[in-house]
């Protein structure tokens, strides 16, 4: 979807930037029913620029089965099976192979330091894994 086409639809936008691993991307926050969500655009050419993903760490965005931001990870494993996870920029980030356009940013656990996760992720077992960890970010797209 370009800007122009989400400005039609969703006329009321706050344009501004989103900071990715500390590099300014383009952004535009809309509401969508009840949820705010971050749509993140490819370059700065204006109203042709494409939007590549969606963010959003509201929790009332789920999915069908209920699954959203703030829901422990324990559950998702339940519902989704196992993870892949990965670290990157001191943040634990993972994915579901059922769910190929969705991966999350997880809360960070707070007992952890920024030198856990590269260790963490590599015995990602998820037995392992902090019983109160919570999905954090959702990001929908690439």
């Amino acid at each position: 979807m370009s800007l122009s086409q989400l400005l039609r639809a969703c006329p009321h936008v706050y344009l501004g930037w989103h900071f990715e691993e500390g590099i300014a991307e383009p952004a535009a926050a809309v509401r969508l029913g009840k949820v705010l969500a971050l749509a993140i655009l490819e370059d700065t050419s204006g109203i042709k620029a494409r939007i590549y993903r969606i963010m959003t760490a509201d929790t009332s965005a789920k999915t069908p089965d209920g699954i959203g931001p703030g829901s422990l990870v324990h559950q998702m494993i339940a519902a989704w099976g196992r993870p892949k996870l990965g670290a990157a920029e001191c943040a634990l980030y993972s994915s579901w192979p059922a769910h190929p356009h969705l991966s999350w940013i997880l809360e960070f656990p707070r007992a952890w330091d920024c030198s856990r996760l590269e260790a963490f992720v590599v015995d990602s077992a998820p037995e392992h894994l902090p019983r109160d960890l919570r999905a954090g970010i959702v990001i929908l797209g690439k």
